[in-house]
């Protein structure tokens, strides 16, 4: 009991913090693309990461989108492995969903994004299995998706629909 009490505060907690590092940005003013590096993938015609990111979070609860920073301490990514990123926490911290679509700058970065990606659903799992069962299938349920440069983790009840939009969006 102590220790869902201390996991429900701290999550309760991380929320708060979450809140109050957000501000009114104008989501069309800022560009999470460090870089405009040409691959040998590309989105499908009249779409784009940021219109498959909508179009997934559309299916999913409230989310919290990351910055750059808040990227790197929560997940671990760096901007600068990205050419383009849309990575978003659940704003219920008692939730798993979760959501990455990263265009990765280089073969390297991917690898890392993976890597990344499996250390995270470990830890989720790790997690969530000690305060909700239903969570951790949630997880465990999670989509990885990569294709060419572009990555994606889908952790969400939707998973595979979410896995179905990633994949129409991003052609081969």
């Amino acid at each position: 009991m102590t220790k869902r009490l201390i996991a429900l505060l701290m999550g309760l907690s991380l929320v708060f913090s979450l809140s109050a590092c957000g501000g009114d940005k104008n989501e069309d003013d800022t560009t999470n693309s460090p870089s405009s590096e040409e691959t040998t993938l590309s989105i499908s015609e009249g779409s784009g990461l940021k219109d498959i990111y909508d179009k997934c979070t559309e299916k999913m609860p409230e989310m919290i989108a990351l910055d750059a920073d808040m990227m790197l301490n929560y997940c671990g990514i760096k901007a600068e492995d990205c050419a383009e990123f849309y990575v978003s926490i659940c704003a219920d911290s008692l939730r798993t969903d979760e959501i990455w679509l990263i265009k990765a700058k280089d073969a390297t970065a991917l690898k890392t994004l993976s890597d990344l990606a499996t250390a995270r659903l470990k830890a989720k799992g790790d997690e969530s299995i000690t305060y909700s069962p239903e969570q951790y299938e949630v997880v465990q349920k999670a989509k990885v998706v990569t294709k060419g440069d572009y990555f994606a983790l889908l952790v969400s009840p939707d998973a595979a629909a979410l896995e179905a939009i990633v994949n129409e969006g991003i052609a081969d």
